[in-house]
């Protein structure tokens, strides 16, 4: 097997070649030039999105399934009450530790502090209308 067969190696060659293209692109061409916005508007940002949506669709059932089997497997009525009050315990406690991270993390980075008047100018109407679109979308689908 060669060195470039190996999926994760495939995974790191893209990541870097999508790195290296997109920093050419906006120093060559610039932030604003339409063909970088027709791409990043058209192409870019809906395969994300559709990625980071078919990752979440798979993560779901994976964990479901995996509990339902790992919960089988126990048998025993007693064994199973006892191991669910360790996993809601365990959950409870990796959550706690998790928000607390990140409420750590959030208020000693504080990100957008840094973000000049003049950007934050800028990307205020491309996520306000984003926003407030998002919004119209969920009370037309939130039942009366």
């Amino acid at each position: 097997m060669s060195w470039a067969k190996a999926a994760h190696n495939r995974i790191l060659i893209g990541l870097l070649v999508g790195i290296i293209a997109g920093i050419t692109a906006n120093e060559v061409l610039g932030r604003s030039n339409t063909a970088v916005v027709w791409i990043l508007s058209n192409i870019t940002e809906p395969v994300g999105t559709l990625f980071l949506r078919l990752l979440l669709m798979t993560v779901l059932p994976l964990v479901f399934s995996s509990l339902i089997i790992g919960l089988s497997g126990i048998g025993d009525i007693k064994a199973l009450g006892r191991v669910g009050v360790r996993c809601f315990v365990y959950c409870l406690v990796i959550s706690a530790i998790s928000v607390g991270i990140g409420l750590t993390l959030a208020n000693t980075i504080k990100p957008g502090k840094r973000l000049s008047a003049a950007v934050a100018q800028v990307l205020r109407p491309r996520y306000v209308s984003d926003a407030s679109r998002r919004v119209q979308e969920a009370e037309k689908a939130a039942p009366k």
